[in-house]
């Protein structure tokens, strides 16, 4: 019994142990506090999609940067008490430990989550680096001062950092200079192509284009003889009259910080590389590549681009839900604008998907991606295809209590139901070789799980397409589910083919061949393996 005593004392904890614990726990919740804190501040531009994937309106990033300053402060006081040989209690010691806990566990969830968005991290932290090196220069004059005798006076230690904190000011007030954020993708249209780019801030933006490396034309985005402001996503319209088959353009954007009653302040000018584009002739035979339903997955998508011959490809057809909601010009051009097309720029061609409808900036969508009286259902002939892009819209029912009231998709259906028998009739689609639908809901039901997909609002539209009997495909997503699906199959009147979903195992690429013969069609795995091909003959 006295030989468990004397053990059990001699692990007892000494003065000094003790001390060092009391110092040692406090720097680190310092230490994680600060990055905390720091990291819910540099993800200013997601606040309001974490608080719409969290699903509240509460203020969450907000509230965590404070709860980050607060617990920095808590921490900081007890740091300097143990500085001055004050035993810090046990109690405080263990909320340390379970809030820097806390604190690591939510920075891991975050920065799993944000996948590519991390970027956006690493973008601002740099531009926010002078700041923090001003801050840190402040905290250690109040930390070393004392012992350097030029500062040993408290009066000219604060006077510095006064200085310091004017100039972290300056700093961050002065306009930043203007950047690009992504290269110019370039989309097709009706009756012209948009030209759209990402900028790090509110600008305006003009287009240097020609059948030749001179580029002796410009164009602007100009509305109402209004140049607009695109807020990190700019766009130019080209009308299909003023381009040539060979085109080469520089897309160009001047930063404005902010309006004056006399002036605008702007910060500078940022020009995009030198881009050379060639369209498909009237009835060339042309080769085309889609995809569908990526779900804000880049990673994957770029893992199944690459099994994907680009040097042959003529149009990159983006079938919808790129993204899970609308939430800001950024996210936009990081999921949309900024997805690779083999290291060339070749039109690309977008369909609404229902996810592109969702989320708190869903209205906003159409001015940042094409022109703002433009439509989301369009045409356009691209070689021998004559192409009708429609908009299914959402996947249930106006009145969905998920909806909330926010739609009216029966009204919006109705019109483009009216403008879809007046392409019917046009010249341009009855003259073409082939006709082509593209629209993210397929419009038929599933041979295996029953039951159709597109709601009743859409009715009169799908009504005209499957009276239409010369189209010759239909290529859709949204089932997330890669295949092509034949009339002796579905029932529907026209061929069908799908892309896949945002998964590895569900994940695929379509890639057609529009020959003098027939349509070639075959659909892709993730690994480039061949899930499905056939041939379509010509009508």
């Amino acid at each position: 019994m006295h030989h468990l005593i004397k053990m059990k004392s001699s692990y007892r904890v000494t003065p000094e142990a003790e001390m060092r614990i009391s110092k040692i726990f406090p720097f680190i919740s310092i230490l994680t506090s600060v990055f905390f804190t720091t990291i819910a501040c540099l993800a200013y531009p997601l606040w309001s999609s974490i608080r719409q994937f969290l699903g509240t309106n509460l203020p969450v990033m907000p509230i965590l940067a404070l709860v980050g300053i607060l617990f920095a402060g808590y921490s900081f006081c007890l740091f300097s008490a143990s500085n001055r040989k004050v035993k810090v209690h046990p109690v405080h010691l263990i909320i340390l430990l379970v809030v820097d806990i806390v604190m690591s566990v939510l920075l891991y969830v975050l920065f799993d989550e944000l996948g590519y968005e991390r970027a956006i991290l690493a973008r601002n932290a740099a531009e926010t680096s002078p700041v923090a090196a001003w801050f840190l220069a402040a905290f250690l004059f109040v930390w070393f001062a004392p012992r350097w005798k030029p500062l040993s006076n408290k009066g000219v230690r604060f006077g510095l950092i006064a200085l310091l904190a004017i100039a972290a000011v300056i700093w961050t007030t002065y306009p930043w200079r203007i950047k690009m954020t992504t290269q110019p993708a370039v989309y097709r249209q009706q009756d012209g192509l948009v030209f759209v780019w990402g900028t790090n801030m509110v600008s305006t933006s003009w287009l240097n284009y020609g059948s030749t490396q001179e580029m002796d034309q410009t164009a602007s985005n100009q509305v109402g003889g209004l140049l607009s402001l695109g807020d990190r996503l700019q766009w130019v319209f080209l009308p299909y009259s003023q381009i040539t088959s060979d085109l080469y353009f520089q897309a160009l954007s001047e930063g404005i910080h902010s309006f004056n009653l006399t002036n605008v302040v702007k910060v500078g000018k940022a020009a995009s590389d030198l881009v050379h584009v060639q369209l498909p002739a009237q009835d060339d035979e042309i080769f085309m590549a889609a995809f569908s339903d990526l779900h804000e997955h880049p990673d994957r998508y770029q893992q199944l681009a690459g099994h994907i011959p680009w040097e042959d490809v003529d149009e990159a057809v983006f079938l919808g839900d790129l993204v899970n909601y609308v939430t800001s010009p950024e996210q936009v051009a990081q999921q949309m604008v900024s997805l690779p097309t083999g290291g060339k720029t070749i039109p690309r061609v977008f369909v609404r998907g229902n996810h592109e409808t969702r989320g708190e900036d869903a209205a906003q969508f159409g001015n940042w991606l094409k022109p703002h009286e433009a439509q989301w259902y369009y045409s356009f002939s691209a070689g021998n295809v004559f192409f009708v892009v429609l908009d299914s819209g959402e996947d249930k029912i106006d009145s969905h209590p998920e909806y909330s009231g926010m739609n009216d998709f029966a009204s919006y259906h109705q019109e483009q139901a009216e403008w879809l028998s007046r392409v019917f009739d046009s010249q341009d689609y009855q003259d073409a070789v082939y006709r082509v639908i593209l629209v993210h809901i397929p419009p038929f039901v599933h041979p295996v799980r029953g039951g159709g997909f597109t709601p009743p609002e859409f009715g009169p539209v799908l009504s005209r397409v499957n009276n239409q009997e010369d189209i010759d495909l239909i290529m859709s997503g949204h089932i997330h589910e890669g295949g092509i699906w034949m009339p002796d199959e579905t029932g529907f009147p026209h061929p069908v083919v799908t892309a896949g979903g945002q998964e590895e195992y569900d994940m695929a690429a379509i890639i057609v061949y529009f020959g003098v013969d027939g349509i070639e069609i075959e659909v892709l795995d993730i690994n480039g393996n061949l899930i499905e091909q056939a041939l379509i003959s010509k009508k």
